[in-house]
């Protein structure tokens, strides 16, 4: 799938930023502490260290009205020359290819517990242009020997389009999908959600992140939402057909890697989507009504 050059200007991301944590413990959550070279938030990954080489900076610090502590971390989706670069931090690292532009997520840091909940604060100011909106996700995963490869065991998302100007929660419910047991933990939060096609201006602050609770098997969410997903393994074209309409919600899919490999908006009982650009492997996805998880499954691509 091609990229632009969003990713390749987080290419740098993680390099600068190597800080020991301890276990199962986000580091820097507040975002007191930071890297004064690249204006960074220690143990967290930013466009930075590029786009100072112009002379801009898509992740600031902010003392005039934290949430916690002193400061918070300010994201504002930029115009670097003629891309456009959201405002990210994250936990994890990239690998790009700079002559495709091909980019895809990885990583995070070692994590070995199953959190019920990320909860944080955070204040948005959408772009006047046009329609958009700042996003959470956390994404959990296990390295497979057997496959040489890591799948997603769990994920959550939150998603903000209105404007909000005072410190406001989100929380994002986690859900797993089976018994496995993490290996590693990511949470990228971005001032513009759509990453591939960000809008300039749009400004999000972010503080006070943190896990909630622990789950098991038996406490994973049960969706609210039964769904029929056929043909299933799929080629071309997949069904979702759910036991009533859904109104306004987002469906997300995931691949193993824990990338979002599609994002959109469904307003009905019964949704095809085209997989034909989908690589062979299985696949993750939720439906979320606002930050409301209501309906989850996999699917496999032949």
């Amino acid at each position: 799938m091609k990229r632009t050059l969003l990713f390749i200007i987080t290419l740098i991301f993680i390099a600068l930023q190597a800080s020991a944590q301890k276990s199962d413990e986000i580091p820097n959550p507040s975002y007191e502490a930071w890297n004064d070279t690249i204006e960074a938030p220690i143990s967290w990954g930013t466009p930075n260290p590029y786009t100072m080489l112009a002379g801009l900076q898509c992740v600031t610090r902010d003392s005039d009205d934290p949430y916690d502590g002193l400061l918070s971390a300010k994201l504002t989706s930029i115009f670097v020359l003629t891309f456009k670069v959201p405002g990210t931090v994250t936990l994890g690292w990239l690998t790009v290819n700079l002559i495709t532009t091909e980019a895809s997520v990885d990583g995070g840091i070692p994590w070995t517990s199953k959190p019920a909940k990320l909860k944080g604060q955070y204040k948005y100011a959408p772009a006047l242009e046009e329609p958009d909106s700042c996003a959470v996700f956390v994404i959990f995963t296990q390295f497979l020997p057997v496959k040489g490869k890591r799948d997603t065991i769990g994920a959550g998302v939150f998603y903000g389009a209105e404007a909000v100007s005072e410190w406001t929660e989100f929380d994002i419910d986690i859900n797993f999908f089976g018994d496995k047991t993490p290996d590693t933990m990511n949470i990228i939060i971005v001032s513009s959600a759509s990453l591939f096609n960000p809008v300039p201006g749009s400004t999000m602050w972010v503080d006070a992140v943190e896990f909630e609770g622990e789950q098991g098997i038996a406490m994973d969410i049960i969706p609210a939402v039964k769904v029929n997903v056929y043909p299933n393994p799929a080629t071309e074209l997949i069904n979702f057909d759910f036991e009533k309409k859904i109104d306004q919600s987002d469906l997300i899919i995931y691949n193993t890697e824990g990338q979002i490999v599609s994002s959109q908006k469904i307003n009905q009982q019964k949704t095809t989507l085209d997989i034909g650009n989908l690589s062979s492997g299985t696949y993750y996805f939720h439906v979320l009504d606002g930050k409301k998880r209501i309906s989850s499954g996999s699917f496999v691509v032949n």
